[in-house]
């Protein structure tokens, strides 16, 4: 039988499974939050490291990273608008969004400049309203993207995860806000 192989989890010399990277666990738990929030549910960050992990299994998963070479553990905003203005990366950029078809993209980090390029460049042809400090929503193709803290950053709990999955809150009960007054006309 072949070991099932997951994200979550990076073996140990004696064959031990361990969580991975905070940088996944980070994943894992917008991940799990931003399938568990509605309008009327806000979910609250109080599992452990491994039920986030095991709770990926229910969930669709894409990263995409914007950098496409290897090497180096930090990029400047410099380094990534070069990047996000070559054409030959902004084409493959955009027929990974293509194939991938996401609904919700979280982009981690950049200080709006992910934001921006997604919002502006890939999707350049639909309206995105903004509907707080962390969240653009396009009606037409039914999109959230969220301009969120990179995964490694180095800032609280409390602005990682309960600020944003608030902030996605907003968005769902402003959804259900139109919904019933188109509903009502």
């Amino acid at each position: 039988m072949t070991d099932v192989w997951h994200i979550g989890y990076e073996t140990n010399s004696d064959g031990t499974l361990k969580p991975l990277h905070r940088f996944y666990i980070v994943l894992f738990k917008w991940l799990w939050a931003l399938n568990e929030v509605t309008a009327d549910h806000l979910p609250v960050f109080n599992k452990t490291k491994e039920e986030y992990i095991e709770a990926t299994w229910q969930y669709p998963m894409a990263q995409v990273n914007v950098k496409k070479l290897s090497g180096g553990s930090q990029l400047s905003n410099e380094e990534l608008r070069e990047y996000l203005v070559d054409d030959n990366n902004f084409g493959l950029l955009s027929r990974q969004f293509q194939i991938l078809k996401p609904n919700i993209i979280v982009c981690g980090g950049g200080s709006g400049l992910l934001c921006e390029f997604v919002i502006d460049r890939i999707y350049q042809d639909f309206f995105f309203e903004k509907i707080n400090d962390w969240c653009y929503y396009c009606t037409a193709i039914d999109i959230l993207v969220i301009d969120s803290y990179h995964p490694s950053s180095r800032i609280s709990n409390t602005k990682k995860f309960d600020n944003m999955i608030t902030a996605v809150q907003q968005v769902y009960k402003l959804k259900a806000y139109k919904e019933s007054l188109n509903k009502q006309q």
